[in-house]
């Protein structure tokens, strides 16, 4: 007998590896600078083994949130620096950090002190994250001040995180790199600030090394910013089969608690996807799919298996009825993932790494 692993479910997830790495050199062009190529969560959902090792020509570096991820990443033959975010959380971290030669983000004083007692303290390249407004990982500013003043590890540099960058109508991302400039100041030190976000839209927040993540995936960090629409590519495409095609009359009503109702006589497929597969359960009225190249509304309630498409702009477009077989598109090309996530309350990131299928990979 065969395992589940066997007999995949219906949905089909494509890497566009090109894409990344496109989108990973403009954004480093843009940041003139050098940059971590972000590849946590399984590199935003996208792979983190096919991502790192792709990217390995040409990445000044890797970052990842945990030891394990970066053990995995140095594993797929990756020598470029790679930055764990999260730091250690234990001894035998430190001692993976040691052996695999990556550099830890030490963000918290049990950290910092976990680290000095460490036998192998001197040797190991740790990163201070500071909390210059996030509120979130981060020593305070004065601590890190003390720390740098101290110097008893080997600082490789010093980062922060920007709480607001996506927001250019903020003042926030400002105030943080003043704070990060004011901090070092005095110190000969490498510096990380800009995500992908702080990369497009704030040339203030540009430092030795940016961390560049969901636009390096394709999806657009700053609404509205010209930029990200003209240099992103996208790098997933997840489409999954019609099941069936039927004609459904006038004030039928489609699905769960009977919320769709058919104002007119409308052909009605059913796509083979649904939260099972990573797709919200609630989507607003927006949602649609592209089938043949239009767009055709989701209506009715997300089904564990399925969603329900009306198939009348296909008339509308001279486009033939569809067929069982044909492959409707949730997100890709022409069809931004951010489009769906704005469908569903929520944002592209949360769709990307939920998102299950048969990954395949295109370069």
């Amino acid at each position: 007998m065969g395992t589940s692993s066997s007999y995949p479910r219906s949905v089909n997830v494509t890497v566009h590896l090109d894409a990344i790495s496109h989108n990973y050199l403009a954004l480093r062009n843009k940041a003139n600078s050098k940059a971590f190529a972000v590849v946590k969560a399984d590199a935003y959902g996208h792979g983190a083994d096919a991502v790192a090792s792709y990217l390995s020509s040409v990445a000044d570096g890797f970052a990842v949130v945990t030891v394990g991820e970066a053990v995995a990443v140095r594993d797929v033959g990756v020598s470029q620096p790679i930055l764990v975010m999260q730091g250690p959380q234990d001894a035998s971290d430190l001692d993976a950090i040691f052996e695999y030669g990556l550099w830890p983000a030490l963000h918290d004083e049990a950290q910092i002190e976990l680290t000095l007692a460490h036998r192998n303290a001197l040797d190991i390249e740790p990163w201070l994250k500071v909390d210059t407004g996030m509120g979130r990982l981060g020593v305070s500013l004065a601590s890190a001040a003390t720390h740098l003043q101290q110097n008893l590890l080997r600082w490789r540099g010093v980062m922060s995180h920007l709480a607001s960058a996506d927001l250019i109508d903020r003042s926030l991302t400002q105030t943080q790199s003043t704070r990060l400039a004011e901090l070092i100041a005095n110190n000969d030190i490498e510096t990380s600030l800009a995500n992908s976000a702080g990369v497009l839209a704030w040339p203030v927040a540009k430092r030795d090394w940016a961390r560049v993540g969901i636009g390096m995936y394709g999806c657009h960090p700053v609404a509205g910013h010209s930029d990200a629409a003209d240099l992103l590519k996208p790098a997933m495409s997840v489409q999954a089969p019609i099941v069936s095609v039927k004609p459904i009359k006038a004030g039928a009503t489609i699905g769960y608690a009977e919320t769709y109702s058919c104002t007119a006589d409308t052909l009605v497929a059913f796509v083979a996807m649904g939260y099972a597969d990573g797709l919200p359960r609630v989507l607003d009225e927006s949602a649609d799919v592209l089938l043949q190249g239009v767009r055709c509304p989701i209506i009715g309630r997300v089904s564990m298996d399925s969603i329900a498409i009306d198939c009348r702009p296909l008339k509308e477009n001279r486009q033939r009825a569809p067929r069982l077989g044909d492959l409707a598109t949730l997100w890709g090309p022409g069809q931004p993932v951010d489009r769906l996530a704005e469908s569903a309350g929520t944002i592209s990131y949360e769709l990307l790494v939920g998102v299950h299928g048969r990954r395949s990979y295109t370069d």
